[in-house]
């Protein structure tokens, strides 16, 4: 069993308000936020930070995982600095490097 407490990914931007984040659970949407945004108040954000704040949060659950990984991998690596006979494995490393680039590009670019 997971010690995960938050709605587990992935989570999305809505369709219909881009800056609500959304999750699916049994097949339903289901909301897990809006960033809010006023343009006539100095008091809130503008809505293309609230969009870009919303592409971040949605991202959590992923950068989570990736976050996770990266210190596995980072620990391999000290592993095979430590041990010059330890083997890599190539295609594992550039897999995850993709896969970070692809989750920082989704949390940054709408």
């Amino acid at each position: 069993m997971s010690n995960t407490k938050h709605t587990p990914g992935p989570w999305s931007i809505s369709s219909a308000c881009k800056n609500a984040i959304n999750a699916e659970r049994n097949n339903k949407l289901i909301g897990i936020g809006t960033t809010y945004h006023d343009p006539d108040s100095v008091y809130f954000i503008g809505q293309d930070e609230a969009i870009a704040n919303a592409l971040l949060i949605a991202a959590a659950p992923e950068l989570l995982e990736a976050l996770k990984s990266a210190a596995s991998l980072a620990n391999e690596l000290a592993l095979a600095k430590l041990f010059p006979g330890t083997v890599l494995n190539d295609d594992k490393v550039n897999e995850l490097l993709d896969k970070y680039r692809e989750i920082i590009a989704k949390a940054t670019q709408p």
